[in-house]
């Protein structure tokens, strides 16, 4: 976010502890909705509707793990998965981040992409 501001971007960045916990939210809302029963708004989808422009999702994990919630994001908002595809290697987390990128700068990148300023 820093990094964003300094460029004159403003940037909301939350912490997510569990994607599954999210992805499960998801499932019942969907689950609640197919049975007829009233249904809730998933907590991310609330939580993004009070955001506005691109969602960047970056993790230390494959980037599968991130594309679980893709569908609770608001409509119309451009979604990107970060994450660490691959295997076999060894090094720093800054190092690993940076080769996956998943680090700070990738953030940054992939943000000013989504909102067609490049780098």
């Amino acid at each position: 976010a820093d990094l964003l501001r300094a460029e004159g971007i403003g940037a909301t960045v939350f912490s997510v502890t569990s994607w599954s916990e999210l992805a499960r939210d998801g499932v019942a809302q969907e689950s609640a909705q197919l049975r007829g029963d009233a249904a809730h708004t998933p907590w991310l989808t609330q939580l993004l509707q009070e955001t506005s422009g691109p969602v960047i999702a970056a993790c230390d994990y494959v980037r599968a793990v991130p594309e679980q919630v893709r569908g609770l994001v608001p409509n119309g908002r451009r979604y990107i998965a970060l994450g660490t595809d691959g295997f076999g290697r060894s090094d720093t987390r800054a190092a690993l981040r940076a080769h996956f990128e998943v680090d700070a700068a990738a953030i940054v990148r992939a943000a000013k992409v989504s909102l067609g300023i490049g780098d």
